[in-house]
């Protein structure tokens, strides 16, 4: 009977320390996820910055490229802009996701996922053209030539195509 007391007891007194404390560790996956954004957000700002070290006269006149018509090379140039623009922030994109799939996963939360997944889900009706162009030709051609991030707009004007 003693040892049922005590058991009870302890039981009941570590359901209060645990209801009087936040989760430890989900805390510590929430401060390491939020800590990931600020990095992920500083990155993207230094890629930003990039933007105006971007050759904008460079030719773009491949034959595969000229042989497009003019909505074409503006939806190939927007997919370059986004592509490149992932590619500048990678290594912290990943770090983020990892540690958003770590908190989600442990705490349950799903609320920061779905604002993430809405940010990843980009412009469907532009991946949509780009696969009617050609995923592999966009993908070489932008590899080559659009792989570092650039202001989309200026490039679009440099090449008479806005």
């Amino acid at each position: 009977m003693h040892f049922k007391y005590l058991s009870l007891s302890l039981i009941l007194c570590s359901l209060s320390v645990q209801a009087e404390n936040p989760d430890v560790w989900a805390k510590q996956l929430k401060t390491e996820m939020e800590s990931n954004y600020t990095l992920l957000n500083n990155r993207v700002s230094e890629c930003k910055s990039m933007r105006k070290d971007f050759d904008y006269s460079k030719t773009l006149d491949t034959q595969w490229f000229t042989g497009l018509d003019k909505s074409e090379k503006q939806a190939i140039i927007k997919y370059g802009f986004a592509y490149a623009s992932q590619q500048c922030a990678l290594k912290e994109r990943q770090s983020y996701t990892n540690s958003l799939i770590n908190y989600v996963a442990y705490s349950g939360d799903k609320e920061p996922l779905n604002e993430w997944l809405k940010l990843l889900e980009g412009d469907k009706n532009l991946q949509q053209e780009i696969n009617s162009i050609g995923i592999v030709d966009t993908q070489k051609f932008v590899s080559a030539y659009l792989s570092t991030p650039f202001d989309a707009l200026k490039l679009l004007k440099s090449h008479k195509l806005f």
